[in-house]
């Protein structure tokens, strides 16, 4: 008997709809891959399964988790499926877990809530959860303590705290560095083939879903366009759909312009160190100090591309902070167009700040929600010598806006009214309206689908082209770079144990640490080479 099971599915959002007739089986034991584009579906899918659908939504045919139809279950009813026999493990650990209840309290909770048991026996069953998820660290520590692999061993000991028969995953893994990533995986599928499990894992990673799915489904709008084996849909696709999911997985921009290594460079960094103090030992007691960035020296020449890579704690934020002017280093320089970063003050500075620009990994945390995209953009604009008119600075949104790709008129709207991919483009947007030299990209396509992705590394070849614009590029998504960086740096524990231009580094990496970024990176010609 299948544990999940849609039948003739169908959700809409009020007049939206949101999967049609969908039919789609998750067996014990067995991995269902659910993938596709932002807006296929694929997280609908998943709430339907908890039965978490929002107020408002309607359903149609029949959602059934362990034999039973969620339409006809009350509030209890469901309550009692809920980690008994299904447990839910969310993209962002952070946002799902309370910052207020310690990491133990709320494995605890679940515990009680779907087991009955009292709080002293809770307790020490959420430890034993904790140390079976290799979370080996004090139960009292709270989310805010821990790197993000750690909150999403939290959040899986939470989703598997019930003992549930199936797991649904929603982009586990999307936010990880790449050896994290291989981990969490490791563990869920450990603990799925352990007991028995189903999983039906969402994902846009192709090559991360090759790797552990039994079977693979394929969402478009709404529709499920093909299903199948693994392997046989990877390999032989029969839906154009999901040829083209597989393109644009592969996808590279033609990046056409010419680097003159003679010209002054951009951005200078020389012998960067930034230490911070460590963890307090004790009352009174000061732990040792961490060297975030250690001796850290690069140039970036115009109209170049550099990546940084390396895992969470590597040193990356850190070295963007110092380049971006938001901290201080201990030591050494950096100088963006032959003048200092960190010691320039008031308007020296301010003239820096337009010649350098930053886009962030989530666009959406960084707009006021209750502006619109109008005032979104023009915020960089009081970094000008010259204040423009209220004509002027229209002007100038509209120009940037079409220059990204989007239409003038959406000046007019709000962030929640654009896709993923489309506010990205406003970040990009607001970030070149003062016309910068240099734009720091940090995690800029991380969350972002196939097919969105390719659109923004074309749509940043395009302005690199056009503009000669100069990228600091940082990701885990060795693939990325691969697509779109000239060189490459690696970074651990604060230092740079390789670089070099970026074909040699990823296809002839000399660190031990590079080969093992390499090994733990998802890659879906590799994974089909392997499996067939």
């Amino acid at each position: 008997m299948n544990i999940l099971s849609f039948q003739d599915a169908g959700i809409r959002y009020g007049d939206r709809p949101a999967l049609s007739g969908l039919t789609l089986d998750v067996a014990p034991g067995e991995i269902v891959g659910l993938i596709g584009e932002s807006g296929s579906g694929k997280s609908t899918a998943a709430l339907a399964a908890m039965g978490l659908l929002p107020d408002g939504a309607s359903v149609t045919g029949r959602v059934l988790l362990d034999g039973r139809d969620w339409s006809g279950l009350s509030e209890r009813e469901g309550d009692r499926l809920r980690g008994r026999v299904a447990g839910m493990i969310f993209q962002e650990p952070l946002t799902a877990l309370n910052p207020t209840l310690s990491i133990g309290a709320q494995v605890a909770e679940a515990v009680r809530a779907t087991r009955g048991l009292g709080r002293r026996v809770a307790w020490v069953a959420a430890q034993a959860l904790l140390a079976r998820v290799g979370l080996n660290i004090s139960a009292r520590r709270y989310p805010h303590q821990l790197s993000g692999g750690q909150r999403q061993r939290v959040g899986i000991a939470i989703a598997i705290a019930g003992g549930p028969r199936l797991l649904i995953a929603d982009e586990p893994t999307t936010a990880l560095d790449v050896t994290t990533q291989a981990q969490i995986m490791d563990l869920i599928v450990r603990l799925v083939r352990d007991d028995g499990m189903g999983l039906l894992l969402v994902s846009h990673d192709l090559g991360l879903v090759a790797q552990v799915a039994d079977r693979i489904a394929v969402l478009k709008e709404g529709r499920l366009v093909e299903q199948g084996a693994a392997m046989e849909v990877l390999s032989r696709p029969t839906a154009p759909y999901t040829w083209s999911l597989l393109d644009r997985s592969r996808h590279r921009p033609l990046r056409a312009h010419a680097i003159d290594p003679a010209a002054p460079p951009v951005l200078s960094v020389t012998g960067l160190t930034r230490t911070y103090s460590g963890e307090r030992q004790g009352l009174f007691g000061r732990g040792a100090p961490v060297h975030a960035v250690a001796d850290v020296s690069f140039t970036i020449a115009p109209g170049e591309t550099l990546g940084v890579v390396g895992e969470s704690g590597s040193g990356k934020s850190s070295l963007l902070r110092c380049v971006l002017g938001l901290d201080r280093p201990q030591a050494g320089t950096i100088l963006l167009n032959g003048r200092s970063v960190q010691d320039s003050r008031g308007t020296e500075l301010r003239g820096l700040r337009q010649q350098m620009q930053a886009v962030f990994q989530d666009p959406a945390g960084s707009f006021n929600p209750r502006q619109n995209v109008g005032r979104i953009v023009a915020e960089p604009l009081h970094l000008l010598d010259e204040p423009l008119t209220m004509a002027q600075r229209r002007q100038r949104v509209e120009r940037v806006l079409s220059l990204v790709g989007l239409s003038p008129d959406e000046a007019d709207r709000y962030p929640h009214q654009f896709s993923g991919g489309q506010r990205q483009r406003i970040a990009l947007a607001r970030a070149l309206i003062v016309e910068p030299r240099l734009v720091v990209l940090d995690e800029a396509v991380s969350a972002l689908d196939v097919s969105i992705r390719a659109d923004i590394l074309d749509l940043l070849a395009r302005l690199s082209a056009e503009l000669g614009l100069a990228y600091l590029f940082v990701s885990h998504d060795l693939s990325v770079m691969r697509a779109v960086t000239d060189r490459v740096l690696v970074m651990k524990q604060g230092r740079i144990v390789e670089q070099g231009p970026t074909v040699q580094v990823l296809s002839h990496p000399q660190h031990p640490y590079t080969a093992q970024l390499l090994a733990a990176t998802p890659d879906l010609d590799r994974v089909l080479a392997q499996r067939a």
